[in-house]
């Protein structure tokens, strides 16, 4: 009897009806993917098969050759041996053999059993990728007006807008989403920079706070001492700069950051502050060390973020409300940077300053620990 029963090919394969190759092999074969499966030669007691099996993971390169030998006996068929080229190759045990010997077994049932195998020439051999193109068919993208749900159309009613009101709609985005990179695009970056500096200058009194505070700080000035400096030659250009910067009132200067986070940011940028100084101290250290590297990267600073930064702006206002809540004389004022009269170079911008009936009594610095996101207060 010409066939090959199901026990005989779980036997050769060390295999179950739920292990992955016997199943992953059926795949393939009710898939369509053995596309080609017949004998080379044959005779009374022996024959060769050939097989052509598409990679799943690459269906269109090359497909896959599985090659083996069958022995004729009164029981039936018996593998003697089969092999694939694929990776698993010398194992004889891989889905793509597999997938041919369920294809033998169904010819046996369907057919002739092995008498129905159809001889492979060297010309079916070079012609198999008709047979793989043919597979393929089914893998090629279609539009989505093809797919099922698509092709289900529905009536939509469009209410035509005019060019006025479509402009309307646009600019009104746009000034709502400031920080979008259309509204940067057409309005530009300097744009919303120079706006903001012209904002600062149109506001010419500065509220009392300011000017008691200033006004405290003019009276403790005296006793800051101005710190002692040695420049190198400086090339014009960076003497023009280093006069821009010495040469500022610092009041204004204050005043101005206080309401424009632009200007704030171009006067800290070559300045030395709190938060950066201390890279400055320990590159002192630097055995080899290279400044004009470092004074690059230093006034080039670029916006720096992550997640503690992150954390300690979505809760620094939280913290100076509660703050402020804890005393009924108590008011907060929010300066800007505040530049060293006698030392120019050197910036500082509080997170506040204290206020007791109208008069500055202390700093207020404000430390959001990320730890308190998960921790008690006391535990942080």
């Amino acid at each position: 009897m010409d066939r090959i029963s199901l026990a005989d090919i779980y036997t050769f394969c060390s295999a179950t009806p739920n292990t992955r190759n016997m199943v992953e092999g059926e795949n393939i074969l009710n898939s369509g993917h053995l596309i080609n499966c017949g004998y080379i030669s044959k005779d009374l007691k022996e024959i060769n098969i050939l097989g052509m099996c598409l990679q799943t993971s690459a269906i269109r390169d090359k497909p896959h050759n599985i090659t083996g030998s069958l022995q004729l006996n009164e029981n039936g068929l018996k593998v003697i041996k089969i092999l694939c080229t694929c990776k698993a190759r010398n194992s004889q045990k891989c889905k793509h053999i597999v997938s041919t010997l369920l294809y033998l077994n169904r010819l046996v049932l369907a057919w002739n059993g092995i008498n129905s195998l159809e001889p492979i020439s060297q010309t079916d051999l070079k012609c198999s990728w008709s047979g793989q193109k043919t597979v393929l068919n089914q893998y090629l993208p279609k539009l989505l007006k093809d797919h099922l749900y698509f092709s289900q159309k529905s009536t939509i009613s469009m209410t035509s807008l005019s060019d006025e009101k479509q402009k309307h709609i646009t600019q009104l985005l746009i000034d709502r989403n400031k920080n979008s990179a259309i509204s940067i695009h057409s309005t530009g970056r300097q744009h919303i920079y120079n706006k903001d500096i012209e904002n600062a200058n149109n506001i010419t009194y500065p509220s009392e706070d300011f000017k008691n505070m200033f006004n405290l700080i003019e009276k403790r000035s005296k006793n800051i001492i101005q710190i002692e400096y040695i420049f190198a030659p400086l090339r014009v250009c960076c003497q023009k700069q280093y006069e821009k910067i010495a040469c500022v009132n610092v009041a204004i200067v204050c005043f101005d950051s206080s309401i424009s986070k632009y200007i704030c940011e171009t006067q800290r940028k070559f300045r030395i502050t709190g938060s950066r100084c201390y890279s400055l101290y320990t590159y002192t250290e630097n055995k080899n060390p290279n400044w004009q590297i470092k004074s690059n990267k230093y006034f080039s600073n670029a916006t720096f973020s992550n997640k503690f930064v992150r954390h300690g702006i979505k809760y620094e206002p939280i913290a100076k409300t509660l703050y402020l809540n804890s005393s009924e004389n108590c008011k907060i004022f929010e300066p800007g940077l505040y530049v060293s009269n006698k030392n120019p170079w050197l910036g500082y911008s509080a997170d506040g300053v204290v206020f007791e009936f109208g008069k500055p009594i202390k700093l207020l610095e404000i430390k959001c620990h990320f730890l308190g996101n998960q921790l008690e207060l006391k535990k942080c």
